[in-house]
């Protein structure tokens, strides 16, 4: 009798290490396929950026200037919210230069108004003020370039 209580409580400690382990499992897949991996970064970059492209192509291509302008013009506010999608899933190693990237757009975004009224008022001023904040971002941008050719690869050809 004492054998059997002993193998019945090796069966029952076998279950929950089983169960252990499978929810153990479980829970890393499922932070795997929503978490920051450079699989969804590459997705999100290739994917969601390969429509941005697109959108600012066909722009480029319309023959009216005013829907031109108006995807111009939404440019910056669009780059802000993929580079926020895209920090999201970026990998710890590239996340503070995509979210350099996301703050940079934001920040443009957010100054459109003043910078098209400033171009009147004060066009040097205002030239000076975007070439400075291009300039903060430049060394982010090339990391995010580098980093995004390394671990994904050439941009897709279609």
């Amino acid at each position: 009798m004492g054998t059997s209580t002993t193998g019945r409580g090796m069966t029952r400690a076998l279950r929950v290490i089983t169960r252990s382990a499978a929810v153990a499992l479980l829970l890393s897949l499922l932070a795997a396929c929503g978490g920051r991996s450079v699989e969804a970064y590459c997705e999100t970059f290739y994917g969601e950026g390969q429509e941005l492209r697109q959108q600012w192509i066909d722009a480029g291509n319309t023959e009216d200037p005013f829907a031109a302008m108006g995807t111009i013009f939404s440019a910056p506010r669009d780059l802000a919210a993929f580079f926020d999608r895209l920090e999201k899933v970026a990998p710890d190693d590239i996340q503070p230069d995509v979210a350099q990237l996301r703050d940079a757009f934001q920040q443009q975004a957010d100054s459109m108004g003043d910078t098209a009224a400033g171009m009147f008022s004060n066009p040097l001023g205002t030239a000076l003020g975007s070439l400075a904040a291009g300039m903060s971002t430049s060394g982010a941008s090339q990391r995010v370039d580098a980093y995004t050719l390394e671990n994904c690869g050439p941009p897709p050809t279609n």
